[in-house]
């Protein structure tokens, strides 16, 4: 970000330093002209009140179930025991950071969290890099609503992976519009980079690349039509030059955005628009990476009852043949069915032979592909992708089985776990918890999107789309969790910014102060007060004191709703609109800092608290207190046992990663006498175990 920038200017009409030789004059002037960068300084001031609210104290609360699993591996990677990829527990970079963090600072759970926190402080400051498309008030605005989220500042303090992704998802929308507006290959460059970290961090990132490809599908229909159909059109636009092309392309016509490509006629992959040369990188990086997608023939069951009777024949037919595509079972995600030959200590089976001719094929077309569009850029958007992604994947070339894991399983897990729905949520889930936490940018999106796709440019409508294609997969998708409200309220809170900037930068605010318009505000406020006293208003039976209170409430509102359309006359309808809308969405900001408060200070450990989920109780550290004391009495004594109830285990993997001598079971049904020194058992096992 740069904050001020310094001008020199030579001249020879105002001088300031003279130097003689020789009797001729030379003039050299030096001016400096300080220029200040608001959205930048905006930005880092509230960087660093987003970093103030997520590193103070993480290590409060326990540790959740999610975080246990997260934790633990990342543990055993920073003590040197390996980390192999287990599509379960999603991709392999937050692992490493976390294991990273350990190594050099110690495994405590604040330090568990310090990678989250990172990631949320840097969200805050990303608006900035869209400024152009933005502009000042749209940044600052977001930057603030990312700053107070309930939902960002939540999972800033929680070691998940989702506010990792948010991170990357912004990136991508960055260099997107960065490279339209722009045309830089360094934006490419930044979008492979972001692209190959998304899929070392969740399988989310097909959803990211699904929403953002077919917008460049449909925005770019007149590249990659006429090259599909090897058609030539012609018309009087064929010679116009590449400059007028681009200053065309990237203009916001009167049309208010439908104009969203260069109209000149492209047959080549070479001649693509910029959308259309954005959406080549992003599918060709990408196709490799969904080959695993042929895995949903097995799935047998669609919505659609013609398809799912052919669905449900494929799937028959493949099983009888003795082919798995994606197996729910260890290893999750594997290709497998009847097996083949065995070569180097591995059992090829008939799917994993289909998954490996899938990946060469998609391998093979993304090349040739990428090749013909571009081949120096793509070459190099290729090695960037590539390599990030190959590190990551084999832990620094240590496991590289992760190369299968990662390019098949990931997917091919998530899509044969769709059906099991986990969590066990309803359609309407978001619908109901969304508002609850993320309230004013549920609100402002629903106006902002009925206005933009009106009166909106591309990029405004990119962002309506953004917006409710996120909404429609994630309540679609089998797995309803609130982590996941994060990627959902990240494109609500992006043009909830841009609207609310917009209004700002279009009122006249001259005449809204002469206008004496700002006393909309508290007479807007006093209007809501009275409203609400009168309809909830309940006088007791012949209580003159209580008819006289209500007679001078509904005086006071009928004054009060005077005053208020004489301001709001005097403003003129279309702004005084705005003025209220300003300060209603003000209301709701200063309402939402009650669950921001709420959600991550006063009740993150609180299971009635919607936003938790699997959270562990604060008595679990209790209980490892009584046991650190307990295993200091023994010393080093072998007979020193736990035994943990496979119900629990999990969630107290990382508590117990430094005792030795610890055993799981399944407790509900226990044959042979119980062994051990300490049991940990779930409250449902203690009452058949003990009666109580």
């Amino acid at each position: 970000m740069a904050i001020w920038q310094y001008t020199l200017s030579y001249s020879e009409k105002h001088r300031k330093y003279m130097i003689k030789d020789n009797d001729r004059d030379e003039g050299l002037s030096i001016t400096s002209h300080l220029k200040i960068d608001l959205p930048a300084i905006v930005c880092l001031s509230l960087m660093v009140v987003a970093a103030a609210l997520r590193f103070w104290d993480l290590g409060l609360r326990s540790v959740g179930y999610d975080e246990s699993l997260h934790l633990y591996y990342s543990f055993q990677f920073s003590e040197g025991l390996g980390y192999q990829h287990n599509p379960i527990t999603h991709g392999p970079f937050q692992f490493h950071m976390i294991g990273l963090f350990f190594f050099f600072f110690g495994d405590t759970e604040y330090m568990s969290r310090v990678v989250a926190a990172m990631f949320g402080t840097v969200l805050v400051g990303m608006p900035y890099f869209l400024r152009n498309r933005m502009g000042t008030s749209g940044v600052v605005i977001t930057s603030i609503l990312l700053t107070f989220s309930p939902m960002m500042l939540f999972y800033s303090r929680y070691a998940r992976n989702d506010i990792i992704m948010a991170v990357w998802t912004l990136g991508i929308v960055i260099s997107l519009w960065r490279y339209i507006d722009e045309g830089r290959a360094r934006y490419l460059y930044l979008t492979a980079f972001f692209l190959s970290l998304a899929f070392a961090t969740k399988e989310t990132t097909f959803i990211v690349i699904a929403i953002v490809g077919s917008y460049l599908l449909i925005v770019t229909s007149i590249d990659w039509i006429p090259w599909v159909l090897r058609k030539t059109v012609e018309d009087n636009l064929l010679q116009r030059s590449q400059a007028q092309n681009s200053v065309m392309e990237n203009s916001n016509p009167s049309s208010y955005g439908y104009y969203y490509a260069s109209p000149s006629i492209k047959k080549k992959l070479k001649d693509f628009s910029r959308a259309g040369a954005f959406m080549v990188l992003l599918f060709t990086l990408t196709l490799p990476q969904i080959s695993a997608a042929v895995s949903f023939i097995q799935l047998g069951t669609v919505p659609i009852p013609i398809l799912s009777n052919i669905f449900e024949w494929i799937k028959s037919s493949l099983y009888d043949s003795g082919v798995i595509l994606a197996s729910t079972r260890p290893p999750e995600g594997f290709p497998s069915g009847q097996s083949l030959f065995e070569f180097q200590g591995f059992q090829i089976t008939k799917g994993s032979i289909i998954a490996i001719m899938v990946v060469i094929g998609t391998l093979w077309f993304s090349v040739l592909t990428g090749s013909t569009w571009n081949k120096v850029i793509w070459l190099k958007c290729a090695g960037i992708f590539y390599l990030t992604w190959t590190l990551f994947y084999t832990s620094f070339l240590t496991n590289m089985s992760g190369i299968g894991t990662g390019i098949w399983q990931s997917l091919g897990y998530w899509l044969v776990q769709h059906d099991v729905n986990r969590g066990d949520q309803p359609w309407y889930y978001y619908l109901v918890i969304t508002p609850v936490y993320e309230l004013l940018p549920f609100m402002l999106t629903v106006v902002a999107i009925i206005f933009y796709i009106i009166k909106g440019n591309k990029f405004t409508r990119f962002l309506s789309y953004w917006c409710v294609l996120t909404f429609v997969i994630y309540s679609i998708a089998g797995e309803k969790m609130p982590w996941l409200i994060v990627n959902i309220a990240l494109p609500m809170i992006v043009i909830s910014g841009k609207f609310v900037g917009d209004i700002l930068t279009s009122i006249n605010w001259q005449n809204v102060f002469r206008a004496n318009g700002i006393l909309l505000m508290p007479t807007t406020a006093l209007l809501m007060y009275l409203l609400v006293r009168l309809i909830f208003y309940r006088p007791e039976e012949h209580n003159i004191i209580d008819v006289l209170h209500l007679f001078a409430t509904t005086a006071f509102f009928f004054v009060a709703l005077g005053l208020f359309l004489t301001i709001f006359v005097k403003l003129g309808s279309g702004t005084g609109v705005k003025v209220v809308a300003l300060y209603l969405s003000l209301l709701l900001f200063l309402f939402g800092l009650k669950s921001t408060v709420g959600g991550s200070f006063e009740f993150q450990d609180v299971p009635n608290e919607m936003i938790v989920y699997a959270q562990t109780s604060q008595e679990v550290d209790k209980i490892m207190t009584s046991l650190v004391e307990l295993n200091y009495q023994h010393g080093s004594d072998a007979t020193q046992k736990i035994m943990v109830d496979r119900d629990v285990y999990w969630g107290l993997a990382w508590y117990l990663r430094n005792f030795e001598n610890v055993e799981y079971a399944d407790l509900e049904n226990l044959n042979p006498p119980l062994s051990g020194s300490v049991l940990i058992v779930s409250e449902a096992n203690r009452n058949k175990l003990f009666g109580y």
